[in-house]
């Protein structure tokens, strides 16, 4: 994307949650062509689709099967979060 269009979203203080609840149409009233906002949103929505909460996941063997993906075989060895 150009910087003018990113600029349309910093302009508005626009942050990453609602960034997932925009809109093409939202985009238009402030100011973007339609391309780029229907460039924006179609990223958006893929990114919603990807970032699934380990939490939301129905059992354990779920969440083996995700946390797979990434390499982790072990449930107890997920390294904590450290600010």
């Amino acid at each position: 994307l150009k910087d003018k269009y990113i600029d349309i979203i910093e302009e508005q203080d626009i942050l990453g949650p609602e960034l997932l609840k925009l809109t093409g149409k939202k985009l238009e009233t402030l100011g973007m062509p339609v391309g780029p906002a229907m460039r924006i949103v179609d990223h958006m929505q893929k990114l919603s689709i990807q970032l699934k909460p380990f939490s939301s996941y129905a059992s354990k063997d779920d969440m083996k099967y995700v946390l797979s993906k990434y390499g982790i075989t072990d449930l107890y060895k997920i390294l904590c979060f450290k600010p």
